[in-house]
């Protein structure tokens, strides 16, 4: 869910359509308009390195005691309480936004932390 090993783009990636900007308009965004569905594809494929798919029916749909477990060891990675060496790519400001944005728009992240 937040992109352990992804793969570094070796060079901006351009495209000819305008499918970043409508898949980013997909989804909710926070009061600054950020969105788990910006792309960055300069050196990674998102800006804000956590799944989209956060927000999906079948997510939502895990088991209660699945979901608990998530969001509460998500809180401690994007808090720095969990310092696993599989979250160093996240830097801080990576971590900030993520949880701003999940703050603003998934309101379980907020209540089951």
């Amino acid at each position: 869910m937040l992109f352990v090993r992804e793969a570094a783009l070796r060079g901006p990636v351009r495209g000819t359509t305008d499918y970043a900007k409508d898949f980013a308009a997909r989804g909710p965004a926070d009061r600054q308009g950020r969105s788990l569905r910006d792309f960055d594809l300069d050196s990674r494929l998102f800006r804000n390195p956590l799944s989209f798919l956060v927000y999906s029916a079948a997510f939502d749909a895990l088991p209660d005691v699945v979901l608990d477990r998530f969001y509460s060891r998500l809180d401690a990675v994007l808090s720095g309480e969990d310092h696993h060496p599989n979250f160093a790519h996240l830097s801080e400001v990576d971590r900030v936004a993520i949880q701003e944005i999940l703050e603003a728009t998934k309101p379980e992240f907020v209540t089951r932390r």
